[in-house]
C-alpha cells in the first residue's frame, strides 16, 4: 500500500502585501522619507565572458563584474530630481545618493527586509508634464547604482561568546576558578530587562502624582542570568545543590563574595557595550 506524502505549501498570508513599504534617499547628507514614491524595482546584473574551452565544442561562462540598476515611479509633486539634473546641467557637479527601500508587512512570517542602494545616480529627469485627459501625474526615472548595502544582517558581524571567572571559591582539580561562559543580549533585550525593573510609585504629598523608580539591583543580576550560558542557572538540580528556586537567587549564591559581585558587573556591562556602569549612571543623574 502506497502512502500519499503530503507536500509543503506556501501560507497565502506569508506572501508580502506590495504597498508595505517604506523608501527613503539621502542626497548631501539630508535623509528623506520619500513617501512620493509608487514603485522601485532594483537589480543587479552579472557581466559575463565566454571562455573557450579546448576539446569542448561550446564556450563557459565567468563571471567578470556585475552592474546595478534600478527603476522607479514617483508621483510627480517633489522637484528634488529636477534640481539634481539642473545643477549637474549648469555646473557639471553630478549628485549621487543612497536609496533605503524596506519591506515590512506586519501579517507576513517572511520579516523585515531592507537594502540600501548606494550611490544611486539618475539616467533622466522629466523637467515639466501635464496631462489634461489624466487624474493624476507621476514620472518614470531610471538610476544606476555603485554598491549594495553595507547593513544587510548577512554583514553584520557576529559577537562571541567570551568568558569570566567571577570567584575564587569555584576551582577545578587544578585550583583554577571556574570560568562561567557570557554572551551577548540585543538592545530589546536589555529595555524589557530594564522594564521589568522599573515600577511608579507615589510622589509624597502629591495625589495622583507618581514617578518612575528604577531598581539598580534588580536589574544587575538579571543581567547577569540573562547573559549567562554556563553554568545554567535554571538548572534545577543546581538550585536545590544551594536551596535557591531562581535563577537569581542561584547568582547570589554562586557569587556571594559582595567585591567578587561588584567585579562581576562591572566586567559584564563592560562586556555588553556600555561605557560606564549602571551605578556612574545612577551617581551622575542624582548630581
Amino acid at each position: 500500500m502506497s502512502t500519499v506524502r503530503e507536500n509543503a505549501v506556501l501560507f497565502a498570508g506569508d506572501t508580502v502585501f506590495a504597498a508595505e513599504a517604506e523608501c527613503y534617499v539621502t542626497i548631501d547628507g539630508r535623509r528623506y522619507n520619500y513617501m512620493q514614491a509608487i514603485n522601485v524595482e532594483a537589480k543587479v546584473t552579472k557581466n559575463k565572458t565566454k571562455v573557450p574551452i579546448l576539446g569542448k565544442t561550446g564556450k563557459g561562462n565567468k563571471s567578470a563584474g556585475w552592474e546595478g540598476t534600478g527603476s522607479a515611479t514617483f508621483h510627480y509633486n517633489t522637484s528634488i530630481f529636477r534640481q539634481m539634473m539642473l545643477q549637474y546641467k549648469n555646473t557639471g557637479r553630478d549628485v549621487y545618493f543612497d536609496m533605503q527601500i524596506v519591506n515590512d508587512d506586519p501579517g507576513s512570517r517572511a520579516g523585515r527586509q531592507e537594502i540600501i542602494l548606494i550611490d544611486c545616480n539618475i539616467d533622466s529627469s522629466i523637467l515639466a508634464k501635464f496631462d489634461a485627459d489624466g487624474e493624476y501625474l507621476d514620472e518614470d526615472m531610471d538610476f544606476t547604482l555603485s554598491a549594495l548595502s553595507r547593513f544587510l544582517k548577512e554583514n553584520k558581524t557576529v559577537k562571541k561568546n567570551r568568558k569570566y571567572a567571577p570567584t575564587v571559591t569555584l576551582q577545578d582539580e587544578n585550583g583554577k576558578p571556574l570560568e562561567w561562559e557570557f554572551k551577548h543580549i540585543t538592545s530589546k533585550e536589555n529595555d524589557e530587562l530594564r522594564e521589568e525593573c522599573t515600577k511608579d510609585v507615589p510622589v509624597q504629598g502629591k495625589p495622583n502624582l507618581y514617578r518612575a523608580k528604577f531598581n539598580t539591583g534588580a536589574y544587575l543580576v538579571k543581567l547577569v542570568v540573562k547573559s549567562t550560558v554556563v553554568p545554567d542557572l535554571y538548572d534545577a538540580g543546581l538550585q536545590d545543590s544551594y536551596g535557591v528556586k531562581k535563577p537569581e537567587d542561584l547568582v547570589y549564591a554562586l557569587v556571594d563574595d559582595p567585591g567578587e559581585y561588584q567585579d562581576l558587573c562591572v566586567w559584564l556591562q563592560e562586556f555588553q557595550g556600555f561605557s560606564t556602569t549602571m551605578e556612574d549612571r545612577v551617581k551622575k543623574a542624582k548630581n
